[in-house]
């Protein structure tokens, strides 16, 4: 899906817009994601708060790790979408 899109998405609140692996692959990568250690098993976004839905589209992520051992951890994450056309770096 393209930044104009995914921003559209995130804008009318559709979660499942949202790239989970990319999401699972970054925050996993995080020094304050606190189960390192362990594998996860899945990782789901769960809800989605929008906070701005102008450029750039603000939201607040709720996602869920699972783990092999079937516990859990939740995460809130902040995150912004606006199209590459809009002068921002890829990154």
């Amino acid at each position: 899906m393209s930044s104009p899109d995914l921003a559209k998405a995130i804008a009318a609140g559709d979660a499942g817009a949202l790239p989970e692996d990319a999401l699972a692959s970054w925050a996993t990568s995080q020094r304050w994601f606190s189960s390192k250690s362990r594998r996860v098993s899945e990782f789901r976004v769960l809800d989605l708060v929008n906070l701005e839905s102008e450029d750039p589209v603000v939201a607040i992520v709720v996602a869920e790790a699972r783990f092999d051992s079937g516990t859990h951890e939740l995460y809130q994450v902040p995150i912004a979408v606006r199209p590459r056309s809009s002068g921002w770096a890829p990154a």
